[in-house]
């Protein structure tokens, strides 16, 4: 997203999802805020290993789609439908636009900085399950080990035959909750 997150409290507007077409995020995008809608997709960081050199590489977080504020008072459903890059509003069996849960919406801008990248867990403490994000591990699951009183922070990690205890910084963890 350009720009910075709408992180207020318009009652009057509901986040819709919208499904976009291959490889038109930034087209649709464009399209939509030059129509004055409100959009938002978060996105990570995260390293991958190509050709031996690592590189951050930036993705949505939900693939092939974007998020848009609609005042409800004078929905634009054709306007965004007919946008460029825009594929369709997720909508429900009858064909109405289903907007999404506003806790969810919330929470999930409360979860990204200003650019719209997703911001690393608040807190880990020793024992809970994380995955690495970015560096040669990335998307190694590990668990935390212990917390120094520098905020350096020891994961205990599963490799080449045996657990090995690594130092990482708190950006590179994603804690896992699936574990």
């Amino acid at each position: 997203m350009s720009g910075m997150l709408w992180r207020d409290e318009d009652t009057e507007r509901n986040w819709f999802a919208i499904q976009l077409k291959p490889n038109s995020f930034r087209i649709a995008e464009r399209s939509l805020l030059r129509q004055d809608f409100r959009v938002f997709c978060p996105k990570t960081k995260k390293t991958v290993v190509k050709f031996g050199k690592p590189r951050v590489q930036i993705a949505s977080l939900f693939s092939g789609y974007l998020f848009a504020q609609i005042d409800e008072a004078r929905p634009s459903w054709r306007a965004i439908s007919n946008t460029y890059g825009v594929s369709r509003i997720i909508a429900d069996a009858q064909g109405v636009p289903s907007y999404l849960p506003s806790a969810f919406m919330k929470q999930l801008l409360l979860r990204c900085d200003e650019e719209g990248f997703i911001l690393p867990p608040p807190t880990v403490s020793p024992g809970d399950q994380v995955r690495l994000a970015r560096g040669p591990f990335s998307e190694f699951v590990a668990r935390v080990e212990r917390i120094d009183d520098r905020k350096r922070i020891w994961i205990l990690l599963d490799i080449l035959g045996g657990s090995r205890e690594v130092e990482v910084k708190i950006e590179d963890l994603i804690k896992d909750d699936a574990a």
